[in-house]
């Protein structure tokens, strides 16, 4: 595996956890599809939690640059298939979308606007 890859892998098994210790049952972790990839998605009782994780080394938390609309863009076009796909209603859960920044020594998580 390449070691970006790797790396990458790390920092998703660590947002995993971290969602574990808050209560979230992991459904997928690396789901794609044509319009992109979701790098997890979990959740906790009437709450589906869409994850993007981003590894930086140092403390980058430029959202706008890490995650531009055409990103969002894809995420959620990814997200509505997830739930077409996997038969859950939009009714009957709420969605939320975050961005998690991971780095040797932090974890720092955003909250996301779903675009529609």
């Amino acid at each position: 595996m390449h070691k970006t890859r790797k790396i990458g892998r790390g920092a998703e098994s660590k947002v995993c956890d971290h969602l574990s210790s808050l209560g979230f049952s992991l459904l997928d972790k690396n789901w794609t599809c044509r319009w992109g990839e979701l790098d997890v998605v979990a959740k906790k009782r009437d709450l589906i939690a869409f994850v993007e994780v981003k590894y930086r080394r140092d403390c980058e938390t430029d959202v706008e640059r890490l995650i531009n609309y055409r990103k969002r863009q894809a995420m959620s076009r990814a997200i509505r298939y997830y739930l077409y796909s996997n038969r859950i209603a939009y009714s009957d859960y709420k969605l939320k979308c975050y961005l998690f920044f991971v780095s040797p020594t932090y974890l720092y998580c955003y909250t996301l606007p779903l675009l529609q």
